[in-house]
């Protein structure tokens, strides 16, 4: 099932090819392969000319007032492999370094490299005022400008995931030419986040930088140990908008997470629109935790998210909690409850009291049209059905709930996945079930057939308080602070096989959230430590190496404007 997500991830790549950059891309997310392409046409009437891809003003507004000389010209600041988060499998350092200039072209020799080259057409522009050019696969590698040159390759080699891993990449810096080499779009993606990582800090600036960046020269073989490297986000408990995530999603790419799990229902509030039933987000949309005015996603909104999220290399996943987690929805659509009667809106945090009226053809109605619409907007693999917490629900009426919902997720072409309790259900067959709290349900859960993914809320709760330190947060957990997160072993987590856990997720449920910068707060620094913990083999990870990386990485998010925690821990 990992297998899916990469499939996915290639495949949303490869569709978004023809909308390299955010701006240009269409705002409905689509990835017809019949739609019209953006790229321009090639740059003249020699077939051999290589086309130009990323045309002009896709990538946003970029700072061109006294457009900035060469590096010759101008005082350089070198960036360095030696600080990379997560830690490579292999990485070696050279001397001299590849200066950033107007001489530098990028070259997207495979097709499905094309997006990855892109992305770093439009990373770079921000920082250094140039908007590179970008040539298709045609370009001469013998050409006497300085390339960025993406070239077909086995991908990554020496990695717990084996030779030839499908995210995989090589990623070679001399002074005068970078090479990447993958076999997919996943694997270019990763060693484009990788090159931006061993720029200098001021890369991540929205600001133009005075002086020259250049990247280090020497050589890095990668490939990731999990294939399931996730967020979970909620966006209910306190209402987070398209920007929001936004820059969520940015965050995540840049240390090689791939999954981004919405939680788009719960008691406090319903989050994005379903045609059938206006009424979800009409009436639904309109509470939070604490009286806001809470809000939802649009079908372009979340297309947007998801279109957005696939050019990163990342999945969304996205949860509809049933059948418990439910009174938005039951305030919203009286016939959900058994007495036909409406509750009043919820804003506080107490979980279990609700569960929709299990039976009744209008809930059956209601719980297959939702997922259908929810399907058709949602190109990846898998829809969550949540399932946790339905302690108003009685066990007869869970089990077959849940058996049916599955039934329905699967017909639908999906990979149902579900927090552990929906692995109670005898017969289950092929889900993901999420482990969050009693190792017992989660084991008894891969013993019926599923695969596992590992968000324990003793680690990977990120609403939990750091510690003393940085007590904001919610406790019932514990606290957990960044070596917690990087001490944290998936595979001791459960008694079953190595091979039917998927990978690690983190949690970050909101009522105690409300701000972007809160968000950032609880993500940095423990983030990072949970992707290295999800990337590199568990035999090159060590604390006190990681800490003294990390702890430059607090340039990169000032530069960023992301608000951090200031761990002791770190040093």
């Amino acid at each position: 099932m990992a297998r899916s997500i990469f499939l996915f991830v290639v495949a949303a790549l490869l569709a978004s090819t023809a909308a390299c950059s955010d701006d240009g891309a269409d705002p409905s997310g689509s990835t017809d392969p019949t739609a019209s392409s953006t790229h321009d046409e090639p740059a003249g009437t020699d077939p051999r000319e290589p086309a130009v891809l990323c045309p002009e003003g896709e990538a946003g507004p970029v700072d061109r007032s006294d457009p900035p000389t060469s590096g010759a010209d101008r005082q350089v600041i070198e960036g360095t492999f030696d600080d990379l988060v997560p830690l490579p499998a292999e990485v070696s350092s050279g001397d001299g370094s590849f200066v950033i200039d107007q001489e530098v072209v990028v070259v997207a020799a495979p097709p499905d490299a094309e997006v990855a080259a892109c992305l770093l057409r439009d990373e770079l522009a921000r920082s250094t005022g140039l908007r590179l050019e970008v040539a298709g696969g045609d370009a001469e590698e013998s050409s006497p400008a300085r390339q960025i040159r993406f070239e077909a390759g086995p991908g990554g080699g020496s990695s717990a995931a084996g030779p030839g891993h499908p995210e995989g990449y090589r990623l070679e810096v001399s002074p005068d030419l970078v090479t990447i080499e993958a076999s997919t779009a996943a694997g270019y993606g990763w060693a484009v986040q990788t090159l931006i990582q061993s720029a200098p800090a001021a890369v991540h600036s929205p600001f133009r930088a005075e002086a020259a960046l250049a990247f280090p020269t020497g050589t890095v073989v990668d490939a990731p140990r999990f294939g399931w490297r996730g967020l979970m986000v909620d966006i209910v408990r306190h209402w987070f908008g398209v920007s929001d995530l936004e820059r969520v999603i940015d965050l995540m790419a840049g240390y090689k997470l791939n999954v981004l799990h919405l939680h788009l229902s719960d008691d406090q509030g319903w989050r994005v629109a379903i045609d059938a039933y206006p009424a979800l987000t009409e009436v639904g949309a309109s509470t939070q935790v604490g009286g806001g005015p809470g809000g939802f996603l649009t079908k372009d909104d979340y297309r947007h998210l998801v279109d957005y999220a696939g050019r990163r290399g990342i999945t969304v996943i996205p949860e509809i909690d049933l059948p418990g987690h439910t009174n938005a929805a039951l305030h919203a659509i009286p016939e959900l409850n058994c007495d036909g009667v409406a509750p009043e809106p919820y804003t506080g945090t107490q979980v279990g009291f609700s569960t929709l009226c299990i039976g009744d053809p209008a809930v059956e109605e209601f719980v297959r049209t939702v997922l259908a619409e929810l399907a058709e907007m949602t190109p990846g693999p898998y829809i969550h059905i949540g399932g946790d917490e339905a302690h108003s629900t009685t066990t007869a009426d869970y089990q077959a709930f849940i058996a049916r919902t599955l039934d329905v997720v699967r017909d639908l072409g999906k990979v149902p996945v579900g927090w552990e309790e929906v692995g109670t259900v005898p017969g289950s067959g092929e889900l993901v079930a999420q482990h969050w709290l009693d190792a017992s349900i989660a084991e008894a859960a891969v013993a019926g057939g599923a695969s596992l993914v590992l968000s324990p809320s003793s680690v990977l709760y990120f609403d939990m308080a750091y510690g003393e330190f940085a007590p904001d947060g919610n406790s019932w957990a514990g606290t957990t602070d960044t070596r917690e997160v990087y001490d944290w072993e998936p595979i001791d987590q459960v008694a079953v096989e190595p091979s039917a856990i998927l990978g690690v997720e983190a949690a970050m449920w909101t009522e105690l959230i409300e701000t972007p910068d809160e968000i950032s707060l609880r993500l940095l620094p423990r983030l990072p430590a949970l992707a290295e913990v999800a990337w590199t083999a568990q035999d090159r990870r060590g604390w006190a190496n990681f800490s003294t990386r990390l702890s430059a990485h607090v340039a990169r998010w000032e530069a960023a404007g992301r608000p951090y925690v200031d761990d002791p821990g770190l040093g």
